[in-house]
């Protein structure tokens, strides 16, 4: 797609509303023609797109929410969410359900996946199948009270998954989201544990927020390098944060040895200084960097896959991290009781 001078300026407008967005009260309705939303799907789409690439390949590792389902995607816009999805999830969707406040962005992204899924595209969920909702980037446009509406709408869905971008707030918001809908819904990622989130509590220094990795070929792109020098962007920071809820899942649930590493490791002196999370809270600890030089070198890296582990210590220091195992859709597993 050839980008004109009045293209980069519509983006460079759209993404001005986006950053003045704050959740305090609804934003109207933004779309104003279908070349936004193709101008928009070609670009900050996509990095959401990738977004969702790194939370939909953890399920994947995982073995988690494998059953067929009937799927809807709330506040949908060009339809991004949807169609990463369907790329990897599409042999078992039994339905797709699009909803936005747009009518213009419900069309465009019909349009687009019944190209690619004739017939799958419906306007109301397979009757008599377990419901999935998606939602994708939502949080800084809809007050209180919509979000609320937004909470009711989910209500009776078997499986959600939501991604945010990572700013520490648009995180914190969805932490208290998660606690809300923790009466009906169990945790599944990014938490290695299934309780109360200690971030709800006493959140200090800390956010939920973690890092994807755009495709290599990205900086190698010549658009995605104009993209970068006009919007200012840099290409390779995708913070994000994300829920993943099912109701009523299997008994199993994860090892009390496990453990997620939170936002970027910082390096120091022969050490790394993680912020990790379980089900005793969130805190830094250090990670020697000659116990496992293979696993510092990845750590300090950028991700290549959800930075989840089971630990070992040496005293106050983290010795080993290690791969966990996945096992009938859970991980790591650990007995009940």
């Amino acid at each position: 797609m050839q980008f004109s001078p009045a293209d980069w300026q519509r983006l460079e407008a759209l993404r001005a509303r986006f950053l003045d967005a704050d959740g305090g009260t609804d934003v109207p309705d933004y779309w104003s023609s279908a070349r936004d939303l193709e101008l928009y799907h070609a670009s900050f789409a996509q990095r959401i797109g990738w977004k969702w690439d790194a939370v939909l390949a953890e399920l994947d590792r995982r073995g988690l929410l494998t059953e067929p389902m009937a799927v809807t995607d709330l506040g949908c816009g060009s339809g991004i969410a949807a169609e990463r999805w369907l790329a990897r999830r599409g042999a078992q969707t039994l339905s797709l359900t699009l909803r936005d406040r747009s009518a213009r962005a419900v069309e465009f992204a019909s349009a687009r996946l019944n190209g690619s899924h004739p017939g799958l595209v419906r306007p109301e969920p397979a009757a008599d199948a377990p419901r999935m909702v998606l939602i994708s980037h939502v949080l800084s446009e809809l007050s209180p009270s919509a979000c609320d509406e937004l909470l009711g709408a989910i209500e009776s869905a078997d499986a959600l998954i939501w991604v945010e971008p990572g700013s520490r707030e648009l995180a914190m918001r969805l932490v208290t989201l998660r606690e809300r809908l923790r009466a009906r819904f169990t945790p599944l990622a990014p938490c290695p544990h299934r309780g109360a989130c200690p971030l709800a509590l006493d959140a200090g220094e800390f956010w939920c927020h973690h890092f994807a990795a755009p495709p290599r070929e990205v900086f190698r792109n010549a658009f995605w390098s104009q993209f970068s020098r006009n919007l200012g962007i840099d290409l390779r920071s995708l913070p994000y944060s994300f829920l993943v809820m099912q109701r009523q899942p299997a008994s199993a649930a994860p090892a009390s040895d496990l453990v997620r590493v939170l936002g970027r490791p910082r390096e120091g002196k022969g050490h790394l200084r993680l912020d990790v999370c379980d089900a005793a809270g969130v805190r830094t600890e250090n990670f020697l960097v000659r116990f496992d030089k293979s696993r510092a070198k990845e750590l300090a890296g950028e991700p290549v896959r959800e930075r989840l582990y089971r630990v070992s210590r040496e005293g106050e220091r983290i010795r080993a991290l290690e791969l966990p195992e996945c096992v009938e859709g859970a991980t790591h597993i650990a007995p009940q009781g």
